[in-house]
């Protein structure tokens, strides 16, 4: 059997699927795809056929397990022989220090003995002189040399420490994709084919598709301006990067990526239709999810008890009572799990809390003859077996509305007031039965089995190792909730100015990569070109000389995709190499991309035009007005000169506010004289009022003056708030 590639991947918000492909030979009736990560989702598992006919082999059922991975060549090793050399340097380093250190306290306590003493009535003894210049010199020698000794070893220690912390953070931004080490596991995925009428022809291929998780990207872009961007009718071009990091375990080679803005996944409730009936009102029949097993399904053992005989009925062990105080912790133990799944992957998204999961019509799980009490309340649901669990829920459900018929029973038509929901029982647990809708962990008893015919609930453990021959001691639950948790991405390691994936509105974009790209399974982000578009683009110059004596540089973009543009960082270039497509760029600046609509309009300030020049003067002039004086004339002019040093023409946008009344304000009047050249008003999105704009054509080298006036008219016995002057 050929070996499996990746060969797309789409990277959701959170997440990403992954798409295997393998080649099929003819007759082969299972295919297994290796060296999958042990932190993807099982649940997520789907398998279709690719090239093949109506008529080809089909994949008829696949499963998850769990493989002791052979040597593969072209992964790198289990271990990393430059950390285990380091390592190993480092210890021995250790060792050496600790020992001379310890030779260094042994010399210590050599010391001279002091005379003893004399006894009564006898001369003191003699001074052992020589023995202890003998054992000082010997002490000093000593001392000198472990003392270099010593210094020599710290000094191998030191550097032994900085190579091994080298080589570990080497190993920490290496990929996780390796050969697994000889106590690790791998999941595999085990497909089943179902051979049609034809033999497999050349080119068909089985796709396995699985999600992982925590797999996070980030969009940032790129705009190429024409020299001379305001005057030149080339297109700017407009591309997209994406910064992409995941930690799954397997490295991305050469495959194609899908970025989507999307949830991997999410919880949807179909539809459904309500019944317009005629007649008696009855109450809402709940769905009890269960469905009746068939019947005569245990004259299918006959056989079987003909020759090895019926099974006997095992001892019936004595009843116990289990109190509800005692199942209460199970049930909130049980309700509190928020970890990851026991197949290692994404959690699933739980159903909205006020309304109940529905359970779908599934396979029997028992016999109505083995059901439990009617009315049975949550703790004895949980309590009971699975094989009673069906029937327990269908006739809980099935109590309200049987005992709403046996009240209106006999009674008449006009008599009869069905409340809408004070009649109805509390509605039951559906959580409880999720677990028993795990159809990959069903298992049928032996025929030998007093239950059989029935399905039985396994150990997510159990399923795993099913597929392996070798006895498992290892936690399995355990080492997948470990591969789990490494799989998790750091987003902190975004780059300043990034943000990860996301729109703003209720759509959801999906971007594909033009070319076939690789992200290597560290943790870390990697830079990955998207695609590249012709953008039609504006430059304009724009001046607010009342606020600042700059004039700046505005680009209007008409987004070219029917895609969101998502908001990140933008790089602006311009193109130097007039006439050349792939003339040279120069680097303007980095700015931040606001997010649009598909086909949408976005405009980007590129900062102040140095070689255009801008002055604002005012001057201002007090009068009184009327036949008695008594009113104000508060007169203002404003001059605007702007001078032109490109080398080319440009329009300038030049824009200005006068003073506005308010509509209940009958005492202040403000009349606008004479404006040369004319301008026009100018309203911002903000609701500007006052606003008014000069689109002043400048030829290379050309000065224009721009003037307007303006009066404001009050009572001579009121003052403006802040002064009569409102220009300085």
């Amino acid at each position: 059997m050929s070996a499996s590639r990746i060969d797309r991947v789409t990277v959701f918000r959170v997440g990403a699927r992954v798409e295997r492909v393998m080649a099929l030979e003819d007759g082969v009736s299972e295919v297994r795809f290796t060296q999958l990560p042990l932190a993807l989702d099982d649940g997520s598992l789907r398998v279709r056929m690719q090239g093949t006919t109506t008529d080809g082999p089909i994949a008829a059922d696949v499963r998850v397990g769990l493989e002791v991975p052979e040597e593969d060549a072209s992964l790198a090793p289990a271990e990393d022989a430059a950390l285990e050399s380091a390592r190993a340097e480092a210890e021995r380093c250790r060792a050496d220090v600790s020992r001379l250190e310890l030779a260094v306290a042994r010399l210590e306590s050599l010391k001279v003995v002091a005379r003893p003493p004399p006894r009564e009535n006898e001369p003191p003894l003699p001074i052992p002189l020589e023995s202890r210049q003998k054992l000082l010199a010997l002490r000093t020698a000593e001392e000198k040399r472990l003392g270099a000794d010593l210094a020599a070893a710290h000094a191998a220690a030191r550097d032994a420490e900085k190579k091994l912390a080298d080589a570990t953070d080497v190993v920490k931004r290496a990929t996780t994709s390796r050969n697994a080490k000889q106590h690790e596991l791998r999941k595999v995925a085990i497909v089943t084919l179902a051979q049609g009428s034809r033999k497999a022809a050349a080119g068909v291929q089985v796709v396995l598709e699985y999600a992982i998780p925590h797999a996070r990207w980030s969009a940032s872009y790129v705009l190429t301006l024409p020299e001379a961007a305001e005057a030149s009718r080339k297109p700017a071009k407009l591309g997209m990067r994406a910064l992409v990091a995941q930690r799954s375990g397997e490295d991305w080679r050469g495959v194609k990526l899908r970025l989507s803005t999307a949830e991997s996944g999410a919880w949807v409730e179909l539809p459904e239709l309500a019944k317009a009936r005629i007649g008696r009102a009855q109450p809402h029949a709940k769905k009890a999810g269960y469905r009746e097993p068939p019947e005569g399904a245990h004259a299918l053992y006959a056989d079987y008890d003909r020759i090895a005989g019926p099974p006997t009925e095992p001892p019936v062990p004595k009843a116990e009572v289990v109190r509800e105080e005692e199942t209460t912790p199970v049930r909130k133990s049980v309700a509190a799990f928020s970890g990851p799944p026991m197949g290692g992957g994404m959690a699933p998204h739980a159903p909205p809390a006020a309304r109940p999961m529905p359970m779908p019509m599934s396979m029997p799980m028992s016999s109505p003859s083995r059901a439990t009490s009617k009315g049975a309340g949550p703790v004895a649901l949980l309590a009971a077996p699975i094989a009673a669990l069906g029937s327990a829920l269908r006739e809980r459900a099935a109590a309200p509305q049987k005992a709403a018929l046996e009240e209106s029973e006999g009674g008449a038509f006009d008599d009869i007031e069905m409340p809408a929901e004070a009649a109805a029982e509390p509605e039951p647990d559906w959580s409880l039965a999720t677990e028993s809708l795990a159809y990959s962990r069903l298992r049928m008893r032996a025929p030998s089995d007093v239950s059989r015919g029935e399905l039985t609930l396994v150990a997510q453990a159990s399923v795993y190792v099913e597929a392996l021959a070798l006895a498992v001691r290892i936690d399995v639950a355990a080492a997948i909730h470990v591969a789990f948790n490494r799989a998790k991405v750091d987003e902190s390691a975004l780059p300043p100015g990034y943000e990860l994936a996301r729109t703003d509105d209720a759509y959801d974009y999906a971007y594909e990569t033009a070319l076939p790209c690789d992200v290597a399974s560290d943790g870390t982000f990697h830079a990955v070109p998207v695609a590249d578009w012709d953008a039609e683009t504006k430059l304009r110059y724009v001046a607010a000389p009342r606020e600042a004596p700059q004039v700046y540089r505005v680009l209007d973009i008409s987004s070219p995709i029917d895609a969101a543009l998502l908001a990140g960082p933008l790089d602006v270039y311009e193109s130097t190499a007039q006439g050349k497509d792939d003339g040279e760029a120069m680097y303007r600046m980095t700015t931040r991309m606001p997010p649009a609509p598909p086909r949408g309009r976005v405009e980007l300030g590129l900062g102040v035009e140095p070689a255009i020049k801008i002055a604002r003067t005012t001057t201002f002039q007090e009068e009184t007005a009327g036949l008695l004086g008594g009113s104000l004339a508060l007169g203002h002019r404003v001059s605007v000169e702007l001078r032109n040093l490109l080398p080319r023409p440009v329009t300038v946008e030049v824009r200005e506010r006068v003073p506005v009344v308010r509509k209940d304000d009958a005492e202040v009047k403000v009349d606008v004289g004479a404006v040369e050249p004319s301008w026009e008003k100018w309203d911002q999105e903000q609701s500007l009022r006052g606003g008014y704009v000069w689109k002043v054509p400048l030829e290379p080298g050309a000065t224009r003056t721009l003037s307007a006036r303006y009066t404001i008219k009050i009572a001579s016995k009121l003052e403006l708030v802040g002064g009569n002057r409102r220009e300085s």
